[in-house]
């Protein structure tokens, strides 16, 4: 797939703004928006599915216009073909704009000041026209678009595989507008996908146009026709040989027939024609077709299909072969085979990334779930993803996938490899950032040196293909698909390849996307703090501290009852303020959280409360960790520091001992002291018990507390990681 996103910002910069002001922009929803992503990946796998099918060009066309209105409200999409002189355009599709319109428009000429259709064939380039009342491109064109409504047209052409023009498709608006960014990621999207369904329906009328040429050759005889004799002498040459072989028919006649096939078939075909010779049960009609290799004159070979009949004349039986070559249709089906397997794994790449969206909560996750596919659908061993940094020109290692994991730069495996590259450092990056089409270091054992092969050398990789990753048609990174055997790669793969890098791309966009949300979330969170605490603990502290001045001077004047009321006012003030207080801290994800993961926050957690005091404390943690949702990571360390406090405050213990879990199905925080014991069905003043079973409870799990009088205190938490996952809509 193609799923080419690009990062979505207003006219200002300001990412944030779109996020949090409106759901749409220009009639569009945001790029991180869980449900349009979905639609509009589901759309293009339903038009891939079409594709795949053989179902007709027009209506796969129609529904990729319908899928752009129905995503983009207020445009009206049409795809124009490029007649075969490459000189007009014709509406192919365009199921929303009046008949009248696009019946008056005709055929459109390619040419340099043709509106925008016409111009963007012409110049090979996106024409966005805003407003077609001033723009100069429709100066003798304009008068129609606007007598039937429509004010902007933004065309873009459809490139075949080799470059060449295919047609346009083109997006118009009732109302004079630019295009947004989002509009960009669109037109990349389904350009991409007309071509690919336009490559496939001309692959399929040239594997018609082939047949049905070569059956009109058969029928006047102008199939290459050789007779032979006993011997396998050649006696007779017509002109489809001729032409199939590239001999004149003076040079063969009299040689042997081995001279028109390749060496390794020659004895094999001789016994062949031997033993047909000897079959009583064979008739003159011709015998059952095979196909064969033939040898041309100037050593190329071909495939063909050929039939071999006999004729006795006397005592001499001649053979006689009709061979037809095969090239154009074997090359035709290949053509049409590629295609459909291109469409079929784009088609299965874009129902695993949907099925992926939908389930993982995670966006690295995602990063993860797009970056395996790659591996799978191009049976490869492991890829890298590199990132250009715009400030520094500089391009900067994201992430990889080895050995089943995924791994950033923070991982040892990488430590000790650069993770900050210039442009130049790698052979084809030049090219393929200036160029945007991909590059491959065809054998890195005998290449030139670049950082990161040894590296990649040590992981047994041989071949590296390097895609281009591209947002709004510029190249922002690369993908390195790395082979473990030397590899070429056939058109199709190499378009595979940049589907699925579009597909990684815009996994990354969104987990960016994510991590700046959190980090605005924090920020807006932290902002909201400070408020509280300017308008609620500081001012009820000054309130407490005129009231205590106020119990000064009563004592002062010996008013000893006015005293005590002021004093009584101080109290409740103060116990507002601490109330608030216990609010607010509530609402805030811990500090440390923000600087660590759950297990080093709860390390440095356990080495800060009990330094300096006679408990002795380890942390211990088993099994490979994983990503948590942050309402667990903050229960958990909330958790820990209650029990840790109470510890330290009451249980009079001399060790502390607590031990976080994950494994397959479950994570565990088991944590315990050598204290006195509590009764846990006791009453208690405060927040923490309560506080702890209603953490638990809050994310599914068990919460057990085990405490004989001056044995010690066991409290275990059990979270099934089932319960990660948000409740499924009732």
């Amino acid at each position: 797939m193609n799923a080419r996103v690009q990062e979505i910002e207003s006219d200002t910069g300001d990412v944030e703004s779109l996020r949090h002001g409106a759901k749409r922009e220009d009639g569009l929803r945001l790029v991180d928006d869980r449900e349009w992503t979905e639609a509009f990946l589901a759309g293009e796998r339903r038009i891939l599915e079409m594709i795949a099918k053989g179902e007709s060009l027009v209506p796969a066309l129609d529904a990729m216009c319908r899928l752009v209105e129905e995503m983009s409200s207020g445009s009206l999409a049409t795809i124009l073909l490029l007649d075969e002189e490459g000189k007009r355009l014709r509406h192919a599709a365009a199921p929303s704009l009046p008949a009248s319109y696009t019946e008056a428009m005709g055929d459109i000429p390619v040419g340099p000041s043709v509106g925008s259709c016409g111009t963007a064939a012409f110049r090979r380039e996106p024409v966005f026209a805003a407003d077609i009342a001033t723009d100069p491109l429709w100066t003798d064109y304009r008068d129609l678009p606007l007598a039937h409504g429509l004010r902007a047209s933004w065309s873009t052409p459809i490139f075949s595989s080799e470059g060449c023009v295919l047609g346009t498709f083109a997006i118009l608006s009732r109302e004079p507008r630019s295009p947004a960014p989002l509009h960009h990621h669109i037109i990349e999207q389904i350009t991409h996908l007309a071509a690919i369904a336009i490559e496939r329906k001309r692959a399929e009328e040239a594997l018609r146009r082939s047949e049905s040429r070569f059956e009109r050759i058969l029928k006047i005889a102008e199939d290459a026709i050789i007779s032979v004799d006993s011997s396998q002498r050649i006696l007779l040459f017509n002109q489809g040989a001729e032409k199939v072989f590239g001999y004149a028919a003076a040079e063969v006649i009299g040689q042997r027939l081995d001279l028109l096939l390749p060496s390794r078939f020659a004895l094999a075909h001789r016994a062949h024609v031997e033993d047909f010779a000897k079959a009583p049960d064979v008739s003159r009609s011709m015998a059952q077709r095979s196909e064969v290799f033939g040898r041309r004159k100037d050593g190329r070979e071909f495939p063909a299909e050929a039939s071999i009949s006999k004729l006795a004349l006397g005592a001499e039986v001649v053979f006689t072969v009709i061979l037809r070559d095969i090239t154009e249709r074997k090359e035709a089906a290949a053509a049409l085979r590629a295609s459909a397997q291109l469409a079929r794994g784009q088609a299965e790449a874009l129902t695993r990334t949907l099925d992926a969206l939908a389930k993982e909560s995670a966006p690295d996750r995602l990063v993860e779930h797009v970056l395996r596919t790659v591996i799978t659908q191009l049976d490869a061993h492991s890829s890298g993803v590199w990132l250009r940094d715009q400030a520094s020109g500089l391009v900067n290692f994201e992430v990889a996938f080895e050995n089943g994991k995924l791994l950033t730069k923070a991982d040892a495996v990488l430590a000790k490899v650069s993770p900050v590259l210039a442009i130049e450092d790698v052979g084809p990056w030049p090219e393929i950032f200036r160029t945007g089409k991909p590059g491959v270091l065809a054998d890195i054992r005998d290449g030139p040196p670049f950082p990161w092969r040894e590296h990649v050398l040590s992981l047994g990789v041989i071949t590296i293909l390097i895609v281009p990753m591209l947002i709004a048609g510029r190249v922002e990174g690369v993908i390195g698909i790395r082979f473990t055997r030397k590899c070429s790669f056939r058109p199709e793969e190499v378009e595979l390849a940049q589907t699925l890098a579009h597909q990684a791309m815009l996994a990354i966009q969104l987990a960016q996307l994510s991590r700046q949300s959190r980090q605005a979330a924090v920020v807006a969170e932290r902002n909201r703090m400070a408020r509280d605490i300017h308008d609620t603990l500081a001012q009820g502290l000054t309130g407490v501290i005129v009231q205590l001045e106020a119990v000064e001077e009563a004592l002062s004047q010996r008013l000893p009852v006015k005293a005590g009321e002021h004093l009584t006012r101080a109290g409740e003030l103060a116990r507002e303020s601490l109330q608030e207080a216990r609010r607010s801290v509530r609402a805030l994800r811990p500090q440390a959280l923000e600087e660590k993961d759950l297990c080093g926050a709860l390390r440095g957690l356990i080495r800060r409360m009990t330094e300096g005091t006679s408990v002795r404390a380890n942390f211990m943690v088993r099994g490979e960790p994983r990503d948590l949702p942050l309402e667990w990571e903050e229960n958990l360390l909330h958790i820990g520091q209650e029990v840790l406090t109470n510890v330290l405050r009451h249980a009079q213990a001399t060790h502390f001992t607590a031990q976080i879990a994950f494994d397959a199905g479950e994570l565990r925080l088991h944590m315990r002291d050598n204290g006195r014991g509590f009764d846990p069905a006791g009453r208690y003043d405060g927040f923490g018990l309560r506080g702890m079973k209603e953490r638990v409870k809050g994310m599914r799990g068990r919460l057990s507390i085990y405490s004989p009088e001056g044995e010690g205190t066991s409290i275990a938490v059990v979270l099934p990681l089932a319960n990660a996952l948000p409740p499924a809509e009732p």
